[in-house]
């Protein structure tokens, strides 16, 4: 027995004194740590979603995400704008492809079509088509010529692609239309900064319609659109300036103080020189189409388009049937036909019904974020959730108001993103601690508790038919307590936590020379754990009548959990055979915290990795020689004492602790002591085996 040393009264108070201020600086240590791995953390949050919203990867959020939810809801809220009635859309849809015969119109047809349109004096008319190759009819230029002397306003679609494609002949942009002298009344050198910086630039190369059709077409807009829907109302392509097709609808389209204007109405661009499209139900849109079989009919019997008025915006969609249309994949409404996505750009231009963002993402993000830290910091547990989910729907309705009523586009998904982010790091960091932690713990337990005392609950009411198997479950046990053989000693204990209990301990070898001793915790407790041990203990017997190895044993185990409960019991074991005259024994183990080693003043644990019984066909048995000194002793138990790493660590450095072999009583005390904080109540089962000191060898010997 280690007796304390007395200690004089004034070195006492000072080792105690400098404990004392040892622990609170420890405690200040983990404090002002915990504090700046929050303050990291939240800066961490912070900074990512300011990079997040000020790359692309945002425009893919906003499509994917924000949008759906902005168009659709202004949709239910009935706010939707209807399109304007000055435009006009034709499809050349399945029904003019049959009519005709073929997906392309003849030049005959093309002039009397637009021929029959002009009479009605449109604006302009659009056609979603480049027409890059020339006419294959042989008197196209008779029918060309004659719509050139008409004079209409007629203007294709262009390309832009960065290589150079075969057989086909890039435009040269000479017209005066795409200079910047036409498009910037003011000294053309001082917009270059803003051009550079507020327009989106294109390289490559510019594909339009043939020279067939030079004089017929006034100009050529392009048709593109990115993959989350933006479009670039200008481009800027050298020094030119290529416009969207859409903006031939518009009287006058320039640059005058540092903006783009149609008709004198400012355009809001994105700070990428792009706008947000005005997206409607595909349904709106072909309540405006038409056929272009009955207005192909009607050129070819010269009758009247009544349906257009003089100043309409006619647009052409020759790619609307089958199989030749693109889609914008993704779009707030399901995926939209690329001409719809210009009928839509065209309509903008003649409302100046254009959505403005209102950008500044980054310093919403901040904003949020610094509410979110706030609310955290000022509300209890109780009011905080509540305040963050009413902060957060607020500013969302804000949002929502802004885009249904007012044409605003107020960024949302990751401003709450850094409002919840930044308010639950600050939340957790003002009430998590060790203490929250352990009571959590607590809890857990409690409710673990809870949920074993109704299953005790039940099994009261069975008492009275379990007498039998509590007899037997008795008569199975072997003797506990301490124990010799040759020069070990053993004891056993077993505590269960119900009547019956799922826990066993099998000894194999009475009155030999080798031992073995099983120790098993079968998953469960109570009757419905307590037969399957009766039945496992019984095919042990039948191994051990039959002589078979220990690894055999465990195996033929295995197979016969597996056929009888069909995997829906399952069996830990443990097992040490021990020879008389030898201080070398085998372990083995199958799914078992392990063993727990002390030797030489050194503690150890012996996980032995492996599989549990009952699980699968091929188990995994983990076996280990170990050759024990005098003095030295080895134990395992089940898992009721205690589970985990950090229990099993504490259990080390315990063992490292003790000069001698424990008794079995000093041994489940340590072991209820260690585990209290990492177990649930459960069956508990020890063996514990140690060799005798060497003064007992001897005389062992000399008998």
């Amino acid at each position: 027995m280690n007796e304390t040393p007395n200690l004089p009264m004034t070195g006492a108070s000072g080792g105690f004194g400098l404990a004392k201020n040892v622990d609170m600086n420890n405690q200040n240590q983990v404090r002002k740590g915990t504090e700046r791995l929050f303050t990291l953390l939240s800066i961490a949050w912070l900074l990512t979603l300011i990079a997040i919203g000020s790359s692309s990867f945002h425009d893919s959020i906003q499509a994917a995400l924000s949008d759906p939810v902005f168009f659709k809801t202004r949709e239910n809220l009935h706010r939707t704008p209807p399109l304007s009635d000055r435009l006009k859309i034709y499809g050349l849809d399945d029904g003019t492809v049959g009519f005709l015969g073929s997906p392309e119109v003849t030049t005959k047809d093309f002039t009397l079509l637009l021929a029959n349109i002009a009479k009605k004096k449109p604006k302009a008319i659009l056609l979603d088509k480049l027409f890059g190759s020339a006419p294959s009819d042989p008197e196209h230029k008779r029918f060309i010529e004659e719509l050139i002397k008409l004079n209409v306003p007629i203007y294709s679609g262009a390309s832009i692609h960065p290589a150079e494609l075969s057989y086909r002949k890039p435009n040269d942009l000479h017209d005066d239309i795409y200079s910047l002298d036409k498009w910037i009344e003011e000294d053309v050198g001082t917009y270059k900064p803003f051009l550079k910086d507020s327009i989106h630039h294109v390289n490559g190369f510019v594909y339009g319609f043939d020279e067939a059709y030079k004089g017929l077409f006034k100009g050529m807009g392009h048709l593109g659109f990115d993959r989350i829907g933006s479009v670039y109302p200008v481009v800027a392509f050298g020094d030119k300036i290529i416009p969207h097709i859409s903006l031939y609808a518009a009287n006058q389209a320039l640059f005058k103080d540092e903006m783009l204007l149609l008709d004198g109405n400012k355009v809001p661009l994105t700070d990428k020189g792009g706008v947000i499209v005005n997206h409607r139900p595909v349904r709106m849109f072909y309540e405006k189409m038409k056929s272009l079989k009955a207005v192909i009919n009607r050129a070819r019997n010269d009758i009247p388009e009544d349906w257009i008025k003089e100043g309409d915006v006619v647009v052409i969609l020759f790619n609307f049937y089958t199989g030749s249309t693109d889609f914008l994949e993704g779009a707030p409404f399901g995926n939209l036909p690329g001409g719809l996505m210009v009928s839509t750009m065209v309509d903008a231009v003649m409302e100046n019904r254009w959505i403005t963002p209102f950008g500044h993402v980054s310093l919403l993000i901040l904003l949020l974020s610094i509410l979110g830290a706030v609310l955290a910091r000022t509300t209890g547990p109780v009011l905080y959730w509540p305040a963050m989910i009413v902060v957060g729907f607020l500013y969302f309705c804000i949002a929502i108001y802004l885009f249904a009523y007012k044409d605003m586009m107020l960024a949302w998904v990751l401003p709450l993103f850094g409002l919840a982010g930044a308010g639950t790091i600050q939340y957790v960091r003002q009430r998590l601690s060790s203490e929250i932690k352990g009571v959590a713990t607590q809890n857990q337990l409690l409710v673990e508790r809870a949920l074993r005392l109704e299953e005790e609950k039940t099994n009261l009411q069975l008492a009275e038919r379990l007498n039998l198997g509590r007899a037997v479950q008795q008569i199975l046990l072997p003797p506990l307590g301490s124990q010799d053989h040759g020069l070990f000693q053993f004891a056993m204990s077993y505590t269960p936590n119900q009547e019956m209990s799922g826990d066993w301990i099998y000894i194999w070898g009475k009155d030999k020379c080798e031992k073995r001793i099983i120790v098993g915790d079968v998953v469960g407790k109570g009757p419905s754990a307590a037969i399957p041990v009766a039945i496992l203990i019984g095919i042990l017997g039948e191994c051990e009548r039959a002589e078979m190895s220990m690894e055999s044993t465990f195996q033929h185990l295995n197979r016969r959990v597996i056929a009888l409960f069909g995997r829906q019991v399952t069996c830990s074991c443990s097992a040490v055979v021990m020879n008389e005259g030898s201080l070398e024994i085998e372990l083995y183990n199958a799914g078992s915290p392990g063993w727990f080693y002390r030797s030489e003043e050194k503690a150890r644990h012996i996980s032995m990795r492996s599989t549990t019984l009952g699980m699968d066909e091929t188990a995994y048995i983990a076996r280990e020689k170990v050759q024990l000194t005098p003095g030295a002793f080895i134990f395992t138990f089940t898992d009721g004492y205690m589970e985990g790493a950090r229990a099993f660590k504490r259990l080390i450095t315990k063992l490292g602790a003790m000069d001698t072999a424990p008794e079995l009583n000093e041994l489940q005390d340590m072991l209820d002591d260690v585990g209290k904080a990492f177990r649930l109540e459960d069956d508990k089962s020890l063996l514990i085996l140690t060799t005798k000191e060497k003064s007992k060898l001897k005389l062992n010997a000399a008998a």
